[in-house]
């Protein structure tokens, strides 16, 4: 039986990094600038924040889950070792024309997301053998994406009609230095025109339609749903059948964009 305190710290974890998944797309809020008035260069986003927090909670299974397999994963990671070494190695014998203090910055920078990536990567994968289902980990990221869609909505409300959102609502998703917020209206013909973008918390059309065709492909992913009969002899699929349609098209539009 799993002790109380244990089965508290686990539930912890996973409501946690469910909202990790449900606040990936919040990448237009500054933290650091909402917590203490700046940021100190990081762009740290509030997903990253509750991503820590997660792996804090869940380190005993991570570890165990590291664990036991230590072999495939050293296998895994010598390839992109090497990698980051090829990349180091080029700074010091190919300099570019940017200082060395600027160079390795950026580098540094880059090692930091590929490890975001890494355990985003990661701490599904540690879930999921610890019993999750799949689709517990999809709810929180459709969820996201039904609220990236009804913001940018909200947004295009506010262009038609302005004052429908409010300012300081639209100042805390865009308090990200790191993330560039563009204009709402779309650019075309070297003139700003009297067509809006839509931007969700992203801030770019771009980010959101990435995030968005990202979510599109995940909705067949849960059980597989009766086969609907329309007429004799006639057998319509539905849910699952239907959504790996658009999980196929969704994807082709993801890879192609």
């Amino acid at each position: 039986m799993i002790p109380p305190a244990e089965s508290v710290r686990r539930r912890a974890a996973w409501r946690t990094f469910q909202a990790t998944l449900f606040s990936l797309p919040w990448v237009g809020v500054g933290t650091g600038t909402l917590l203490v008035g700046r940021d100190p260069g990081t762009g740290l986003q509030p997903s990253w924040l509750l991503l820590g927090a997660t792996l804090v909670l869940a380190a005993p299974e991570i570890g165990a889950w590291l664990a036991a397999r230590r072999r495939p994963l050293m296998v895994t990671a010598g390839p992109l070792l090497a990698t980051l070494l090829l990349s180091g190695a080029g700074l010091l014998v190919a300099p570019g024309a940017e200082s060395a203090a600027v160079a390795w910055g950026r580098f540094a920078k880059q090692v930091v997301q590929l490890d975001l990536m890494l355990l985003f990567v990661l701490v599904p994968a540690v879930f999921l053998a610890g019993g999750r289902p799949l689709a517990d980990l999809v709810r929180p990221l459709l969820a996201g994406a039904v609220g990236q869609a009804g913001y940018g909505l909200w947004q295009v409300a506010d262009f038609l009609r302005p004052g429908l959102l409010p300012a300081a609502v639209e100042r805390v998703f865009t308090s990200n230095p790191a993330i560039f917020a563009g204009s709402d209206r779309l650019y075309l013909g070297n003139v700003l025109q009297d067509i809006p973008r839509l931007r969700g918390t992203m801030c770019e059309p771009l980010y959101l339609g990435s995030f968005l065709l990202l979510a599109l492909p995940l909705v067949g992913i849960g059980p597989r749903p009766q086969v609907l009969r329309i007429g004799p002899g006639r057998m319509v699929g539905t849910g699952r059948d239907r959504c790996g349609q658009i999980q196929g098209h969704a994807l082709h539009l993801q890879l192609h964009r």
